[in-house]
């Protein structure tokens, strides 16, 4: 399974026209909050995954995550993600013990290597193997060329660990992408600009302000992947803390993936 499905695939899917309702088409007008947010988050979110549908059992069976944690600071961002076999949950109460080391970086050993992190200084995405002391700046997955998608609201809402999340829906010719998002948990669009940015994120969909998902419902025929935030964690973060591991070599292409 690939490094992070939810953000890799973001620029390919497809501007989604309408959404019907009862008898009647209806679009549905972008929320106030959304419209109005202001203020960017700083901080951690801790997610799980779950999978349903015909391929659940094989999705699993391949080592599939579990969970996933992602923190921000300004432009840069740093996944990491855990399988089955690292252990049963991410510690959430000791990011920094978990993530970082004092003098910055990325903990090691990681047993599963599935870390990404984006610094807006250089406008670079790497995939970090932890193990082998080593950053890649390329891999197998490029983004397909064509139209930047677009997200458009559904009028449906909840909260998620606290926070009112609205609704917002994506299709392209074989998936359904649905996401809940809150004006209060956005990044700065002005560190990833459309025309040049390397950045992959769900952030950067059109239609979401900037605002980073806390629940993506992504649907196929053969499965059905939710990733629901089960920790919000809003706090100051050092730009040391992105940073690849004093001594790491840096690679071009990941041939692993």
């Amino acid at each position: 399974m690939k490094v992070f499905d939810i953000f890799a695939t973001m620029k390919s899917i497809a501007v989604w026209a309408a959404l019907v309702f009862a008898a009647a088409p209806k679009l549905w007008a972008q929320p106030d909050d959304v419209l109005r947010a202001k203020g960017y988050f700083e901080g951690t979110l801790n997610y799980k995954f779950s999978v349903d549908g015909s391929w659940a059992e094989y999705i699993k069976e391949q080592n599939a995550i579990e969970f996933m944690s992602f923190s921000i600071k300004d432009g840069n961002f740093l996944v990491h993600l855990y399988g089955p076999d690292q252990r049963s949950e991410p510690r959430h109460t000791q990011i920094d013990e978990d993530f970082f080391l004092p003098d910055g970086g990325i903990r090691k050993p990681q047993i599963f290597p599935t870390t990404r992190l984006f610094l807006a200084d250089s406008n670079q995405m790497y995939t970090v193997d932890v193990k082998n002391e080593r950053v890649f700046k390329r891999e197998i997955y490029e983004p397909p060329v064509g139209e930047i998608p677009e997200a458009k609201p559904i009028g449906d809402s909840l909260k998620i660990c606290g926070y009112m999340c609205y609704g917002y829906k994506v299709e392209k010719k074989n998936e359904t992408i649905v996401y809940y998002i809150s004006p209060k948990i956005r990044a700065n669009l002005a560190f990833y600009p459309l025309e040049s940015t390397r950045a992959t994120a769900s952030f950067l969909t059109r239609g979401l302000n900037g605002c980073i998902p806390l629940k993506t419902i992504r649907t196929n025929k053969q499965r059905t992947i939710t990733v629901t935030a089960t920790q919000v964690i809003p706090r100051k973060l050092e730009k040391a803390q992105f940073a690849i591991p004093p001594g790491f070599k840096i690679m071009g292409y990941d041939y692993r993936r």
